[in-house]
């Protein structure tokens, strides 16, 4: 099983963190599902979370894009906000 880049664990809400049955949540999702499956972009998320995410809950889905990138900025040394930019098509920092 591949682990994304925010440490996250089936079984465990990232945003809640209870323990309970989770979904996997694609960060960057739409035409960007794919490219968040293969970078490490995602969580897994109670169903509560999620549906809360995927309904107007717009502050949850910027909190964990801002997580993402300043994740993926620290994960190795060289990194900048011009090539997550490229990545992702935008920054959200």
């Amino acid at each position: 099983m591949k682990m994304g880049i925010l440490e996250s664990r089936p079984g465990i809400c990232y945003l809640c963190k209870r323990h309970a049955q989770t979904q996997k949540h694609h960060i960057y999702g739409g035409p960007k599902r794919s490219m968040s499956e293969e970078n490490g972009f995602f969580v897994y998320l109670c169903l509560e979370c999620h549906n809360a995410l995927h309904g107007k809950r717009d502050d949850l889905k910027r909190f964990l894009q801002k997580e993402c990138e300043q994740k993926w900025l620290g994960f190795e040394q060289g990194r900048t906000v011009e090539g997550f930019r490229s990545l992702v098509g935008r920054n959200y920092l």
